[in-house]
């Protein structure tokens, strides 16, 4: 123990010597000798610091091994076979320490008894269905053979709607099934027994209409645009339409546009069914044919772990956020800082190490990102947060770890690395499940982990 002033000036310390002499231990958590009749959640105690753990179950019948990789160390892992899959498993947890060394929980047995169960999947109760749906027959046993029915709520007539073998079924609904209707599901098992599903409940509207793709609401048009329309009901003469009346083109396929100058525009398509037109819902979106600019580096990729370690350090002195994670975020961010945001329009450079949107203290700059409309992707614009400088950044994104509420599990453990690894992916900063061992591994691969020690002179 040492204390300092404000100046870091060293005031009195202390030193007890100690032997550490830790016994690895890893035990199973969240499993009993109970019968499951659904999953079970399998946890771990580790005794020691572990980099992560992976789970092995083990079927007793047929040798059948299970085994789910690099997971969080203070996570859980859950686990239920099918049907025919009852009976006794073996189930192991295993920890691996900094230097990748293996230790073993003692194996525990489970019986299963899981019931069967076959549930209508694709479409919900109280569903509106206007346009082509995916069913399928959600089970846990195994089947020859799916057969999907539909039925009229009203006058109770069924009718067969597809016989398959097993998977998804896509129905597109015509106005012959106008109404309110219901899906049901039966089975046929390899023993030739037959299983019907509950009934879902739906409204089918089969008013006619027409859906433009190719193109979104807001996007950010830099280039030719291949425009397409589906329908739910059967069309011809399909045309494509700026909202000034220009005509792009007539395909029953699709149409490639060439927008020749920058500037807002509305597209909309058209197109012929029972000698009625039908026009689909006007899109509105930018065209710009000028310039882009793309992401820029900070400093020579080789300099970048330098660049940004004194940052790092000084965080970790002020606040006790590990320095080596933050290092690695701003690698794994920016691709060693080779890929700092800049305006796609002006050029403007962004100083963001950390990819956060929004605005900051030299306002915002605008960059890509994706969006989905009528089932395709396509480009329009987000902010990304401009700084002056990039100790401003730097600065932002631990203000964000360390103020913001969803981050007080990371804050607990900000002194560690690899604790805070995990912490930060379950406290929602990434949605890649694979986050966390990224960080560590980049930490352990570049040796960045000498940036949390300290040295301390007791005079």
């Amino acid at each position: 123990a040492a204390v300092y002033d404000g100046n870091r000036n060293y005031i009195a310390g202390d030193v007890i010597n100690i032997t550490q002499d830790i016994k690895p231990t890893v035990s199973i958590s969240g499993v009993s000798n109970e019968i499951y009749k659904s999953s079970v959640v399998i946890g771990q105690q580790v005794n020691f610091l572990a980099q992560y753990v992976s789970y092995t179950v083990t079927e007793v019948a047929s040798g059948e091994v299970t085994t789910v990789s690099k997971r969080d160390p203070v996570g859980t892992y859950s686990f239920k076979p099918t049907y025919e899959n009852n009976g006794d498993y073996k189930i192991q947890v295993t920890a691996y320490d900094g230097n990748d060394q293996p230790f073993y929980s003692d194996i525990k047995t489970v019986t299963f008894a899981v019931d069967k169960y076959l549930n209508m999947g694709g479409v919900s109760n109280g569903k509106i269905i206007s346009d082509t749906v995916s069913l399928i027959a959600s089970r846990n046993f195994d089947v020859n053979e799916t057969i999907f029915y539909i039925r009229d709520r009203v006058t109770g007539i069924t009718e067969e709607i597809a016989t398959i073998p097993w998977g998804s079924y896509q129905w597109t609904p015509t106005e012959a099934y106008t109404g309110e209707k219901e899906f049901y599901v039966s089975v046929i098992d390899p023993k030739g027994v037959k299983f019907t599903s509950a009934p879902v409940a739906v409204t089918i509207d089969t008013t006619p209409r027409l859906y433009l793709k190719g193109v979104g609401p807001n996007q950010i048009l830099t280039g030719d645009a291949t425009l397409s329309a589906s329908s739910n009901v059967d069309i011809n003469d399909i045309s494509y339409w700026l909202s000034n009346g220009t005509k792009i083109g007539t395909s029953s396929t699709s149409v490639n546009y060439s927008p020749s100058q920058s500037g807002d525009i509305t597209v909309y398509a058209t197109a012929m069914y029972n000698g009625k037109e039908l026009k689909s819902d006007s899109v509105s979106l930018s065209v710009y044919l000028g310039s882009l600019y793309s992401s820029k580096p900070i400093v020579e990729k080789s300099n970048f772990k330098e660049f940004i370690s004194d940052y790092a350090i000084n965080t970790y002195q002020e606040t006790g956020m590990t320095a080596s994670l933050q290092v690695a975020q701003a690698i794994l961010e920016t691709g060693w800082g080779q890929y700092i945001p800049v305006d796609k329009y002006s050029g403007k450079f962004s100083n963001n190490l950390f990819g956060v949107k929004g605005s900051a203290s030299n306002g915002s700059v605008t960059s890509n990102t994706w969006e989905v409309y009528n089932g395709v992707s396509f480009r329009t614009d987000a902010d990304f947060r401009a700084y002056n400088k990039v100790e401003e950044s730097w600065d932002d994104h631990s203000k964000l770890l360390l103020e913001k509420s969803r981050y007080q599990p990371y804050r607990d453990v900000m002194y560690d690395s690899t604790l805070g690894a995990y912490a930060i992916r379950r406290c929602g900063y990434a949605t890649d499940p694979n986050y966390p061992m990224k960080l560590i591994d980049i930490i352990d691969m570049y040796d960045l982990e000498i940036l949390d020690r300290v040295g301390v002179n007791l005079k």
